[in-house]
């Protein structure tokens, strides 16, 4: 629950940087009702995107199980194993990838149209996840292709994360010898443990809090800056009209 709220706040404060950027305060976060909506639009798009899944993993289910009874038929009628077992499983791995290849195409695509729900209920304090399927008509692909340059981004700051990480870790090895050697580590009381942690531990944490704040701020931030494109103020359509 306490990581549902501050997902919460932490996706708001994206938000609210993009769209009420003179709330500043406490860098954006909030808890009000607000991010209560946003809890509520992020459970139902959940659900939604699960059931659409499912749904859609159930031909792909069937048709990889009538090719494993038909390899398993070939195999049992006498046919030489290596010839015929090889190709059969091949085939259904194939048939396997592509499938679930589709089946995130597909997600992406229905998530792209719901995205704006989050940012409209956040916006007008309502709950308007499927008022989105209408704003997004059309800008399914644009949606699509930023959030992919988003998540390429995204990689390089986890690698950045993971390469800060890892010398933070070698860092404290290297300077307790005690970690070098695991029969002395297990000797040492726990509180012993803590002390020569601690430096991993802080750094680990400032990078965790750093990597989040930057993903969300990536994602969300996005999501909004198409959300005003898609719908300018007032002020902006009228002088654009």
């Amino acid at each position: 629950i306490g990581m549902l709220l501050i997902g919460a706040m932490i996706q708001g404060a994206a938000l609210r940087a993009e769209l009420e950027p003179d709330r500043r305060g406490f860098a954006y976060m909030r808890f009000g009702s607000q991010e209560l909506w946003l809890i509520a639009v992020n459970f139902v798009t959940a659900i939604v995107l699960w059931a659409a899944q499912v749904v859609m993993m159930i031909p792909l289910v069937i048709l990889t199980a009538v090719l494993g009874v038909g390899a398993a038929a070939s195999l049992g009628g006498g046919h030489d194993s290596s010839a015929t077992a090889l190709p059969a499983l091949v085939g259904i791995q194939a048939v396997t990838f592509i499938g679930q290849i589709a089946i995130l195409v597909v997600s992406l695509w229905i998530w792209s149209r719901l995205s704006m729900g989050a940012v409209m209920s956040f916006q007008e304090r309502q709950f308007r996840l499927f008022e989105s399927w209408a704003l997004t008509k059309g800008h399914a692909l644009s949606i699509c292709l930023t959030m992919v340059l988003v998540f390429l981004i995204i990689i390089v700051a986890e690698i950045v994360a993971a390469v800060i990480l890892g010398a933070g870790v070698g860092a404290t090895i290297f300077a307790n010898q005690d970690l070098r050697d695991p029969a002395a580590l297990a000797a040492l009381p726990p509180a012993a443990w803590i002390g020569r942690l601690a430096p991993m531990l802080a750094i680990g944490g400032l990078v965790i809090v750093v990597f989040v704040g930057l993903t969300n701020a990536l994602t969300w931030g996005a999501v909004a800056r198409m959300y005003r494109q898609l719908n300018p103020p007032e002020d902006v359509a009228t002088t654009f009209a």
